[in-house]
């Protein structure tokens, strides 16, 4: 922001002065890059270790963020820290407004040392939050740090906010999925198991928020904590959490080698992995022990060589029996040269010297990335299990380094045998590195009560789980007998009982929402157990549905989409949801994509229908080619029905963009009710009773687009008021979504011109094309995305008068070629090709726009 301002004459905004401090902080950083920490100017990134400044390393600037501040305030000669702070106390003191007898406190901690310390060891372990907010921390520290050491401190489970952010993900990835992938790389579906968490985003469904910039923007993820009522599960190496496990190792221990760091995505360190395996245990019969056991079979055969010490340390902090644990202090001299612009990932070397001087010289053990440097007094600390430490004091040497393409860090080798060593002591690793900071499991044993069956194992694989229980009364455990439930209020739950059976049925909690309707559950009365396969669902697991009591959209507080706003100014805005490489290349084909891009193609389809033509009572189909052209006008037409029903009521204007109230009716869901009652009339009429006599507009839409389209559907008619005594349609709403990839493979094109995506939306929306000769409607043949109709919809048939598919010709020279185009005036007459369509256009001109005035 300040950028522009500046390249725009800073006495725009703020009148040059040498008095007005932000003026000289704008200067100060746009000239040299950098302030010193001990400045009394803002500094609101972290300082950089060994030279004392921060240093902005990537293309943002100190004062982007949109601060809440007013230009009358800064010119009255307060720097952008004290105006800052004004508008702390003004909300601080409107927070205790709010409380009726005035009584209410916010306390507000500024906190200047270690940011992930804050949350493991700083605060006392019962002080919980119901949001934090880690602005864009991962790019310093790595995501997975931010998540493992922030996430414990959630109150309320699938209720409680964690938001990270990230400005740098584009640099090294071309979407956001792939960043995850990079800094996390645990499938989304075990998250709730091993890092405690479930990502309340949906990645598949882009981004409701309109970039901040073409060439990169912000990108914020939302996560909730897990439920915490868990049956224990039992960890082989064939399971998908052990491949998890060993995923997350192979990043606290950089084991990819990886010497370029954008993102902090090799910031992990062994200490991360303790805070994980330290948490996850509890889920886990066997505890940490099996798991230790279990990771070191799989991880590379010069693992423990390289990495001993480090795994030592996890192994004596968690293992079977508990080693003491020593913090050791050194004094090291350590340089970074001065081109280094970034924060090193230090590495400690620690070798062992040779018996003779014949003896080849033995290899270093690491510890990475897992020490605290004062570079004042130059003492490094760090931790190594006690028995490792006595073999290693008297006769090793150790020095510093670290894993960039150039060596950017510069250290001698001292020995740990001599005065260099200025303090070695035990420590209790769970107060020195925070280990009580972690969430707490609820463990359901089987119940007692339960008398037919008993748990013996459960496992979690990405998609379902696999249980074997126990029979224990053979005579009441029968197929016929057998009863599987859910409680609504407690899909992580399944209950099994039997007809007859004395005592509570049995009860399994699982981490992720279950669907029973999926899952298979057979006895086995040879062997004596039941065998479970539960399917997870996809809408507990990832997305908003996560979030319990999402929080409704305003709409009541929104304006009305302004009607004297011209086509082109929306078409600008729905062309801002095409803005990646694929997306142009597609819009230049004119054709289909990916699910994602003919999602947002139907979406600006829909919007741009209502936007040309509000005063028209429209309907919208969306369903699959061949199912589409059939009628809507009858129960067995509905029963063939895959897709959706969609009626745009209004259109507002949310945060500058288009958003459009509608009402759906789910077609399969329809179906189901349909199937459930028949003959019952009711159901019909109140379908019909909304779209009798509407225009219609005919989506052709894939299965994978489908599946996006329900996923959008039903999540944000979840933020919705429904209207009660409905049963066929629900109320929802459809606003634009953005890619969260990165457009840098367009790079160079700082302007992009938007009339190109407009000109591509007008090749494919008949609302936006000419009907003269030179333009025809190729998304509305038969062969394109888009069949529209502009005949009613009810209980006539949208198709009549039309030939079918099979007899449709050329009006012009009445060949029937399979890429017809239709006349985007009248929509009734067809042609092969331009040449034909200007050979008819002076018969036909007369009869089109009669059509079209109709």
């Amino acid at each position: 922001m300040v950028m522009e301002i500046y390249e725009e004459k800073l006495d725009n905004f703020v009148k040059p002065a040498a008095t007005i401090p932000l003026y000289t902080e704008i200067q100060h950083w746009y000239r040299e890059g950098s302030t010193n920490d001990e400045s009394e100017k803002t500094n609101p990134t972290l300082i950089r270790p060994f030279v004392h400044k921060w240093r902005q390393h990537y293309g943002s600037c100190a004062f982007v963020g949109y601060p809440p501040l007013e230009r009358k305030d800064l010119e009255q000669g307060k720097s952008s820290a004290d105006v800052c702070k004004e508008k702390l106390a003004v909300w601080v003191k409107r927070y205790q407004e709010q409380n009726k007898n005035n009584k209410a406190t916010l306390k507000v901690t500024l906190w200047t040392g270690d940011a992930l310390a804050l949350c493991t060891i700083c605060f006392p372990p019962e002080m919980l939050f119901d949001v934090i907010d880690t602005s864009n921390l991962s790019d310093h520290t790595g995501l997975l740090n931010v998540l493992v050491c922030c996430g414990p401190r959630l109150k309320v489970p699938t209720a409680s906010l964690l938001f990270t952010s990230s400005m740098l993900w584009c640099g090294e990835c071309d979407s956001i999925e792939e960043y995850y992938n990079k800094c996390v790389g645990v499938p989304l579906q075990l998250l709730p198991t091993v890092l405690g968490l479930k990502l309340a985003v949906d990645l598949e469904l882009g981004s409701k928020k309109l970039p901040d910039h073409l060439e990169s923007t912000e990108e914020t993820l939302c996560w909730v904590k897990a439920d915490l009522k868990r049956t224990l599960l039992t960890i082989a190496k064939t399971t998908d959490v052990v491949q998890a496990l060993l995923s997350l190792t192979e990043r606290c221990f950089n084991l990819t080698n990886e010497v370029i760091h954008y993102i902090g995505v090799t910031s992990p360190s062994p200490l991360t992995m303790l805070r994980i395996i330290h948490q996850a245990q509890q889920l886990f019969k066997e505890g940490a022990a099996e798991i230790f056991d279990i990771l070191e079979d799989e991880l590379p055969a010069d693992f423990k060589r390289r990495y001993r010490l480090s795994w030592n340390l996890l192994k004596a902090s968690l293992g079977r029996t508990p080693e003491p644990i020593v913090e050791i202090k050194v004094n090291i001299k350590i340089a970074v040269v001065p081109r280094y612009k970034g924060t090193p990932k230090p590495m400690i070397y620690i070798r062992r010297d040779s018996s003779s001087d014949q003896e080849a010289p033995l290899q270093p053990s690491e510890i990475p990335n897992s020490l605290r440097y004062d570079d004042k007094t130059q003492v490094v600390t760090f931790h190594l299990r006690e028995e490792d430490w006595n073999e290693l004091h008297c006769s090793s040497k150790i020095w510093i380094s670290s894993r960039e393409l150039t060596k950017v860090i510069t250290c001698e080798p001292v020995s740990l045998a001599d005065e260099t060593v200025k303090s070695v002591q035990r420590v209790d690793p769970v107060e020195t590195f925070g280990l009580f900071a972690r969430q707490t499991f609820t463990v359901m044993e089987s119940n007692e009560k339960c008398q037919v069956l008993k748990v013996i194992k459960v496992e979690e694989s990405i998609h379902s789980y696999s249980a074997e229980l126990e029979i224990l009364d053979f005579a009441t455990c029968k197929a016929k007998a057998m009863k599987v439930s859910q409680p609504d209020e407690s899909p992580t739950v399944v209950q099994i009982d039997f007809e007859g059976a004395t005592g509570d049925p049995l009860s399994i909690y699982f981490s992720c929402f279950v669907d029973i309707n999926s899952s298979k559950f057979q006895i086995s009365g040879k062997v004596g157990k039941v065998f479970c396969n539960i399917s997870k669902r996809s809408d507990g697991t990832v997305g908003e549905l996560v979030i319990r009591n999402l929080a409704s959209l305003p709409l009541h507080a929104m304006q009305g989409w302004d009607s004297q706003l011209t086509d082109i100014g929306c078409s600008t805005m729905l062309g801002k949801m095409f803005r990646t490489k694929l997306d142009r290349e597609l819009k230049l084909r004119r054709d289909g994509g990916p699910p994602f891009f003919d999602l947002r193609e139907s979406i600006a389809d829909i919007i741009h229908h209502h936007v040309k033509e509000p005063e028209i009572a429209k309907v919208h189909y969306v369903d699959e080619r061949g199912i589409i052209e059939e009628p809507y006008d009858s129960a067995e037409d509905m029963l063939k029905k895959k897709g959706f029903v969609i009626k745009v009521e209004k259109l507002f204007k949310w945060k500058n963009l288009p958003l459009a109230k509608v009402f759906f009716c789910d077609c399969q869901r329809f179906a189901d009710l349909i199937r459930k009652n028949p003959g019952n009339t009711q159901l019909l009429a109140e379908y019909f009773n909304r779209i009798f006599l509407h225009k219609v507009n005919r989506l052709v839409a894939g299965q994978e687009e489908k599946v996006l389209f329900r996923k959008m559907m039903y999540t944000n008619a979840a933020r919705v008021p429904q209207d009660g005594g409905y049963a066929v349609w629900k109320n929802s709403y459809i606003s634009l979504l953005f890619p969260r990839e990165s457009i840098k493979s367009m790079a160079g094109k700082k302007n992009i011109d938007y009339n190109f995506f407009i000109a591509a939306l007008a090749m494919e929306s008949p609302l936006l094309s000419s009907a003269e000769p030179d333009h025809m409607d190729e998304s509305s043949s038969f062969e394109g995305r888009s069949v529209s109709s502009e005949h009613s919809a009810g209980f006539l048939d949208p198709f009549q008068g039309l030939a079918s598919h099979m007899d449709q010709e050329c009006a012009f020279c009445h060949s029937k070629s399979e890429t017809l185009k239709r006349c985007l005036g009248c929509k009734n007459v067809l042609y092969c090709g331009k040449t034909c369509q200007k050979e008819h256009w002076k018969k036909h001109k007369t009869e089109c726009r009669g059509n079209r005035k109709l």
